[in-house]
């Protein structure tokens, strides 16, 4: 196991930052179908849906705003929209299917950017 660890560790550390963004939405991708499989068990709910927005804050907080104002706004509107929806998916399980379309489309995005780049 410790080779596992190991080596996720390296790929995090040699990895550009446009490739951590990536390797973070897929993250998010992956907790939201988790969070499927266990809507009915809020203590499971719960951790999945706070990696989540934890990787949402933090992705809103890195934007740089006077690099690419009008993108960085746009940006931090979904992130903000992301946020505020793990918030209710508890209460409202209706709306994680929408969020996880908007991740994914989010995903798929920042994948052919960096692909592009």
């Amino acid at each position: 196991m410790r080779g596992i660890a190991q080596y996720k560790k390296s790929r995090v550390e040699s990895a550009s930052q446009q490739q951590i963004l990536v390797l973070l939405v897929r993250t998010a991708v992956q907790k939201l179908y988790e969070v499927e499989d266990v809507l009915d068990q809020p203590s499971e709910l719960t951790p999945r849906l706070h990696h989540v927005r934890a990787i949402f804050l933090e992705l809103r907080q890195a934007l740089d705003h006077e690099l690419a104002p009008e993108l960085c706004s746009n940006l931090s509107r979904v992130y903000g929209w992301i946020i505020r929806e793990t918030l209710s998916v508890p209460s409202e399980p209706e709306r994680l299917e929408p969020l996880v379309q908007v991740v994914e489309s989010l995903l798929v995005s920042w994948e052919t950017a960096v692909n592009e780049a």
